[in-house]
């Protein structure tokens, strides 16, 4: 764009024909990157639905082991956290590879255009909004941490209620006691609205303190091109060049600053789900210390010094 505004507009009669190799440009380089898109897409998409079905099979088998672990959590919470866990560790597998290596590849491919286009002062400047952004996005996530975990338990054991209730319905309407279930569930649905909005309000300010952080380089970086243009140290194009390079970097770099927020989240979602997938096996799926005697022919059943019990 730079060199269009340069050397073909800025000419004494520039033809529209002088245009057109330009324009080509531009759109090859756009269809290229789109079906670079589709194409990793395809490939993320088979890796995360087969991790999926892995993982869902690890947890099926982790969770049919022990029922010590079914008499602590009830059926619904355990049902909410397993689908919440499982989206949480797929969702991680497509920020990485479909989202947040482009961001990088981009943000890389932006840095160095700047420096070869830009003076190294301006460069400087306008790389300067990335520390600043990423110092915000890491406080961000780790202010927010805490609060995500309680929604997470609070959001389980709201599940784990509303099916235990559904599982009871019919004890409900015999004790005639809906009112007071609705209630129960109204005054848990307040907690879990409280927290929420907490966490969306710091959420709210941490992006209002990254658009600000755009908005303030955005500025300085058409300002003091202008001044040096103005000044003759660069040309008008290179003004125009530098406010689209520095939009090719804010894109990729408001896109890392979503990426590593949920990345965190989603990290939450997934220890959640390898605690899961690690609840050990009770005793009786352990082999048995002392072989069994041998059963008689003549008597085919025999059974002798029978105990059961559960660990608790």
């Amino acid at each position: 764009m730079g060199y269009l505004t340069d050397s073909v507009l800025a000419g004494e009669h520039p033809t529209f024909l002088s245009v057109i190799p330009i324009l080509l440009v531009i759109l090859v380089v756009n269809v290229v990157n789109e079906v670079i898109k589709v194409i990793r897409r395809l490939i993320v998409e088979d890796t995360a639905t087969q991790a999926e079905k892995t993982a869902r099979q690890k947890a099926t088998q982790a969770l049919l082991a022990p029922l010590s672990y079914f008499r602590e959590h009830m059926t619904g919470n355990i049902h909410g956290r397993l689908n919440r866990s499982l989206e949480g560790t797929v969702k991680l597998i497509k920020l990485l590879f479909m989202d947040f290596a482009p961001a990088i590849t981009t943000g890389l491919a932006a840095i160095v255009t700047i420096f070869v286009q830009l003076p190294a002062g301006v460069a400087c400047l306008v790389i300067l909004v990335i520390p600043i952004g990423t110092f915000l996005v890491f406080r961000q996530i780790s202010t927010q941490k805490g609060i995500r975990v309680e929604l997470l338990e609070t959001k389980a054991e709201m599940d784990g209620t509303i099916v235990e209730l559904l599982g009871g319905i019919e004890t409900i309407r015999a004790l005639d006691s809906a009112q007071a279930e609705e209630a129960r569930i109204a005054e848990r649905s307040e907690v879990l609205r409280k927290k929420e909005m907490r966490h969306h309000v710091a959420m709210a300010l941490y992006d209002c303190l990254k658009f600000v952080n755009e908005a303030v380089f955005s500025v300085l970086v058409i300002g003091i091109s202008v001044l040096l243009a103005s000044q003759g140290v660069i040309t008008v194009g290179t003004v125009l060049t530098a406010y689209l390079c520095f939009t090719q970097l804010t894109g990729p770099l408001r896109e890392l600053h979503r990426i590593l927020d949920e990345v965190s989240e989603c990290r939450i979602l997934a220890d959640d789900y390898f605690r899961m997938v690690e609840i050990p096996a009770d005793f009786s799926y352990q082999p048995l210390s002392v072989p069994a005697a041998p059963v008689p022919q003549e008597n085919p059943i025999a059974i002798g010094s029978l105990h059961f019990a559960y660990p608790e």
